[in-house]
């Protein structure tokens, strides 16, 4: 009897570390997909100050498959729409860092980020970092 829990149990913990171990898989392709289409449609502005320096500009989002609100976003991945929802951490000082949380179109939570250096710019949060992310110079940026 004790075998046969032992076995049970131990097929059991196996599953476990294999769901789990999927799941992070899973999450970061999503990651590493979400980055491709932030590179694709978040473009960045900049401008050149007094001094030669370059000043940058909020995140612009250039693609239909994005609405940007103020800290959200709904995005088309894949063929699926997803929720993207930002919010200040709790260990942020004075907005830089974010927490992060991505749902799809069911509310199922599909992916989370927490602690991104965003500053509260959605589309940096799902970017993950500044990265490969393209540039457009806009002489009107001060």
């Amino acid at each position: 009897m004790r075998e046969k829990l032992f076995v049970v149990l131990a097929l059991f913990l196996a599953s476990s570390s294999v769901q789990a171990s999927s799941r992070q898989d899973s999450e970061a392709r999503f990651w590493a997909d979400v980055k491709v289409l932030m590179q694709e449609c978040a473009v960045q502005p900049y401008s050149v100050d007094h001094t030669g320096k370059k000043v940058y500009g909020a995140l612009e989002n250039v693609c239909n498959e994005i609405e940007v609100f103020e800290t959200s976003a709904k995005f088309v991945l894949n063929g699926r729409l997803y929720y993207a929802f930002l919010t200040e951490s709790r260990f942020a000082d004075e907005g830089d860092l974010n927490d992060l949380v991505v749902r799809d179109s069911r509310g199922e939570i599909v992916a989370t980020r927490t602690n991104i250096p965003a500053f509260g710019d959605i589309l940096l949060a799902l970017a993950g970092s500044d990265e490969g992310l393209r540039h457009r110079y806009d002489s009107n940026l001060r």
